[in-house]
């Protein structure tokens, strides 16, 4: 017996394997303040292990930072974990961070971060403007996909101008085309609106159905109500803003009289008395939100706060309130008492911080609700309860779960702490002093422990380490056996205290990523159908085609039922990629087509989108039954594994993901002799070599050769590293870190890693990185009190914060030099970055060497920092 050298899924580290089991992530919330009363506070958190969870895939960390935005400030390129690949979805790159710099330009205190995180955010609103242009059609509107739907949507058009009206109020000097934005925009949507009633009318696509506060009721006299109340108040924002006022006052006039005739339309819905018990909670909030905007002294706007006061929801916990608003409580809600109790027993446990169990429609609501009430001037007390619920509801990133929760949501966040900011420096400065020190703003010490690994930190936050997110990953838990992990319990315990009377508040996170178990659903709203395909004449088996379908669920389904844009998210099976250019040949402007897919290398996933299952189809097919939106994935494969795990199809509606189905497929079953490297060897080769015997052994399945990293104390080859420094930061990846060599000893360097993401926010943090044998993988440039540069691959992920990275786990070899030595490539970088921008054209703006060269601006920063560090 022999064995061939094969890669198995046993060593995932180095290849690029989805683990076993459906990712999960709960992460735990809090905004912790002191007041003149109270210089010191607590909050304890608790988190139960699900019983079924797989085996050593639990990962956890602890965040906490004086910025309420917390996350969200060093993740405003990544906010939303779902794929963005549409209009509405790419605008989630352009408003939080214009929400965000509207924050960071009003804070008082001023350091090299707040620097850091205003040009961030500028640069991008400029990516995403970049981005937008691909969804505009020629009539100065916004469409989800762009050119190929048969008209533009109104209501995508007026959010495309509301947010960037802002960003104009305070960049104007951004190199945008905002006469033209506005213009062809305003334009646009005056031919939607009905001059006679006011209202505006939607004839385009919106794939986001519940934006338009339709769940489950088809009153189209609703949906004009509320896209009148969107886009009056999107043209209030324009004139507000004076956007372009300097350069074209006729645009911004026509957008008055446009939004004042809106306001005619909503009045006259709102004449009836009955009109504002009959409106869901969430149209209400939105409403009520364009009042306080447009006429904040009327007796509309009076009567829709009180109706709004009358709607919140309330929950205590120990620490105090929380409020929220849902439509879940609504009178057409059924069987509210239910839900009431089931919110009110997770106050307490992991759910109550899991987005899963609430709808993110109730972020957005929430949101109007404190939007509306903050432009009221209520005080901070009245306010923090509301955020204190939209906060507790953050992911890790800052994100929340969609698109439209994380833009309202942060929009909501970023005002309060506009207040919050403002309100605690007059407050801790009232003696009238200049300048600011530890002794205005006070030092505050926050601690935690964990009771699982017996973790421990302290910290003090002096007026140095404001608007910094501090992220420390936890020490790993490996527990005997899966009974044993169900029954642990987490207890988080966060302390804050201050050295004198301040008000101040920080935010604290805790997150646990984990795996479970795929579990079927037959309940779902969707049924999922695929058949794999392998070509006749493909005799080694490299090929297959995944045909798949996506129908509304018969058994649960008794009429029709119209849904939000719909995605397909195909994960594939380790070692196989997608044939990308005959997928692109699928997509289509008929309705039922793909509409716009994305590429997912990371993960090696691939996301496919589509338009909404809707009422109108099935009556023009006869039948609800008949609507479906199929597909075939075509792919390839680029390298064998034996024995790899099931990939995964994951269906659902895009903003309600709640809503979704789940199956599991492998290509083994087909092919199992596909990778056989011994028969290949056997039908290739004309001249049969030899196969060495290896003694059968299952742990030779994990012997791998070892895989040294690149050090490098001489320069040779100057245009090769230039190229691959260039790419590596102006093409999204940036795996270009700084190191601080403090200690090498034996195998490990204990050092300072410092990552300058995309548009200069540095990241530092103390590591431990595990080297591979130095008799095996000698590398001489490696010295203690050495600074040095590491170029990893688009690959590696190093999560900042995490406490210990072993560099055997990659999949390509990390390279190391000598900084002083990348210091003149850093130089070249940004002159060949410097010639390219010279070059661009108006014309060509929109290529994707250009859109990348955006990632290039983080390049004067980095030979910055390297200049610093010789």
């Amino acid at each position: 017996m022999y064995q061939s050298k094969l890669l198995t899924d046993k060593i995932r580290h180095h290849i690029n394997v989805i683990p076993e089991g459906v990712q999960h992530e709960t992460t735990i919330s809090d905004i912790i303040c002191l007041n003149e009363q109270e210089n010191q506070s607590e909050r304890k958190f608790e988190f139960v292990l699900p019983k079924n969870i797989i085996k050593n895939s639990l990962h956890s960390y602890i965040s906490y930072s004086d910025e309420v935005l917390g996350p969200a400030l060093v993740n405003l390129d990544k906010l939303v974990r779902l794929p963005t690949g549409c209009g509405e979805q790419n605008m989630v790159l352009v408003a939080p961070n214009v929400y965000i710099l509207d924050y960071l330009k009003s804070t008082p205190i001023t350091n090299e971060n707040k620097q850091n995180y205003i040009e961030t955010a500028k640069s991008h609103i400029m990516s995403g403007y970049i981005q937008q242009l691909k969804y505009q059609r020629d009539d100065g509107s916004f469409s989800a996909f762009g050119k190929s739907d048969q008209q533009g949507s109104t209501w995508l058009t007026a959010f495309v101008l509301r947010v960037f009206a802002k960003a104009y109020k305070l960049e104007p000097t951004l190199n945008i085309e905002w006469d033209n934005l506005f213009k062809d925009g305003i334009n646009f949507l005056i031919t939607r609106q009905n001059i006679k009633t006011g209202c505006f009318q939607e004839h385009g696509k919106v794939l986001y159905s519940p934006l338009q506060g339709i769940s489950g009721r088809d009153e189209s006299q609703l949906k004009d109500i509320l896209l009148t109340s969107y886009v009056s108040s999107a043209l209030f924002e324009i004139k507000l803003n004076d956007a372009g006022n300097n350069r074209n006052i006729m645009y911004t006039s026509i957008a008055k009289y446009a939004y004042t005739n809106g306001m005619k339309c909503l009045s006259h819905y709102l004449l009836n008395p009955e009109s504002y018990d009959e409106l869901p909670t969430s149209a209400l909030v939105q409403i009520t939100h364009t009042y306080t905007l447009i006429q904040p002294n009327s007796q509309f706007t009076i009567e829709l706060h009180d109706k709004l006061m009358q709607r919140k929801q309330v929950v205590q916990d120990q620490f105090g309130e929380m409020i929220y608003w849902s439509d879940r409580f609504d009178k057409f809600a059924t069987d509210t008492s239910k839900i009431q109790n089931e919110i009110n027993n997770n106050i307490n446990n992991d759910n109550n911080n899991n987005i899963d169990n609430i709808e993110p429609r109730d972020l957005e609501s929430t949101a109007y609700a404190f939007l509306s009430l903050s432009r009221l001037q209520q005080p901070v007390n009245a306010l923090f309860p509301i955020i204190r619920w939209i906060s507790s509801k953050q992911k890790s990133n800052g994100g929340f779960y969609s698109t439209q929760d994380t833009v309202l949501g942060l929009e909501a966040i970023a005002e309060f702490s506009k207040i919050l900011g403002v309100h605690n420096h007059n407050n801790n400065n009232n003696n009238g002093e200049e300048g600011e020190t530890d002794a205005s703003y006070g030092v505050l010490q926050i601690s935690n422990h964990v009771n699982i690994g017996n973790f421990k930190m302290n910290d003090s936050i002096t007026l140095e380490k404001r608007q910094v997110i501090n992220q420390i990953e936890l020490p790993y838990l490996e527990f005997k056996d899966d009974v044993d992990a169900g029954d642990k319990v987490i207890h988080s315990v966060w302390k804050l205290a201050s050295n004198q009377s301040i008000k101040d508040c920080i935010l604290v996170q805790n997150t646990f990523i984990y795996n479970l178990p795929e579990i079927e659903d037959v309940n779902t709203k969707f049924q999922l159908s695929y058949n794999i395909i392998i070509p006749t004449d493909d005799r080694d088996c490299k090929t297959a085609k995944l045909s798949m379908c996506l129908q509304l669920n018969s058994r649960i389904n008794e009429k029709p039922i119209s849904t939000g844009m719909l995605l397909i998210r195909v994960a594939m099976v380790t070692g196989w990629e997608p044939i990308v250019e005959q997928l692109n040949s699928q997509l289509s402007s008929e309705d039922d087509s793909l509409k716009m897919l994305t590429i997912n290398d990371q993960q090696n996933e691939i996301s496919l989108y589509f338009n909404e299952f809707s009422e109108e189809e099935a009556k023009e097919l006869g039948d609800w039954k008949q609507l479906k939106r199929c597909v075939s994935v075509p792919v390839n494969q680029a390298y064998y594994v034996e024995n790899a795990k099931n990939a995964t199809i994951t269906a659902y509606e895009y903003y309600s993901p709640e809503e979704s189905i789940t199956v599991t497929y492998r290509l083994d079953d087909y092919c199992k002799e596909a990778g056989d490297m011994d028969k290949m060897l056997r039908k290739t080769s004309s001249e049969p070599k030899p196969i060495t015997k290896i003694p059968f052994e299952e742990n030779n399945l994990l012997k791998v050769k070892t895989l040294c990293p690149i050090c490098t104390d001489k320069v040779n080859d100057i245009q090769f590293l230039l190229n691959d420094i260039y790419n590596s930061i102006c093409h999204k990846s940036n795996g270009l870190y700084f190191l601080k060599v403090h200690e090498v000893k034996d195998n490990s360097i204990n050092t300072t890693i410092t990552h300058l993401v995309q548009s200069n926010v540095k990241i530092t943090w103390n590591t431990i990185l595990q080297m591979p044998n130095s008799n095996k993988c000698p590398c001489q440039v490696i010295n203690t009190h050495q600074n040095l540069v590491v170029i990893f691959d688009k690959f590696a992920e190093i999560l900042p914060g995490v406490t210990k990275f072993n560099i055997e786990t990659l999949s390509r070899p990390a390279k190391f030099y000598s900084n002083k030595d990348i210091l003149p490539i850093l130089e070249l970088a940004a002159y060949k970055w410097s010639n390219s921008e010279k070059k661009a054209t108006l014309n060509n703006i929109l290529t994707d060497e250009l859109t990348s060269s955006q990632y290039c601006q983080v390049l004067p920063n980095l030979i910055e920092f390297s200049k610093k560090m010789k």
